[in-house]
Parts: C-alpha cells; sequence; structure tokens
C-alpha cells in the first residue's frame, strides 16, 4: 500500500514523499525505512497521521498522510 509522508524540520534528511508498505505496518515501520535510507538515526519527532497526533504503533492504511515534525529549540 502507499502512504504519503511530510517532513517539516531542519535535519538534512532524504525523505520521499510517498513509499509503498506491507500492509498492517505502523509509523515504526516507516522511521526504520527512512532510518536505513538515510543511514542515521531519526529521533525528536511529533508524529501526526492524517491531521491527528500520532505514536509509533499507530498501524497505517492506503493512503494515509504522515506528517513529521521536528522538534527544535532556539533562543
Amino acid at each position: 500500500m502507499i502512504v504519503k509522508i511530510k517532513f517539516m524540520g531542519v535535519m538534512d534528511i532524504d525523505i520521499p514523499s510517498e513509499i509503498s508498505i506491507e500492509k498492517d505496518a505502523t509509523v515504526a515501520d516507516v522511521i526504520e525505512y527512512l532510518e536505513r535510507i538515510n543511514g542515521s538515526h531519526v529521533d525528536g519527532l511529533t508524529i501526526l497521521v492524517n491531521k491527528e497526533r500520532s505514536s509509533l504503533d499507530t498501524k497505517l492504511q492506503e493512503g494515509d498522510e504522515i506528517l513529521l515534525l521536528q522538534v527544535f529549540g532556539g533562543g
């Protein structure tokens, strides 16, 4: 199945706009995939699935939209 991904943050990582995942995949599976293709750990994210805050164990459905927001501070 296909899910859409958007990323907002300052990390320099490669995020495809869509990926094909297995049925019954979770947000954690998507994060693991992104870590594999980038060769680095992706953490400190707020995750929204279809505009609702979600956790790593949220199961995904065909056509879901995942928004990854990187938490960062400044001042």
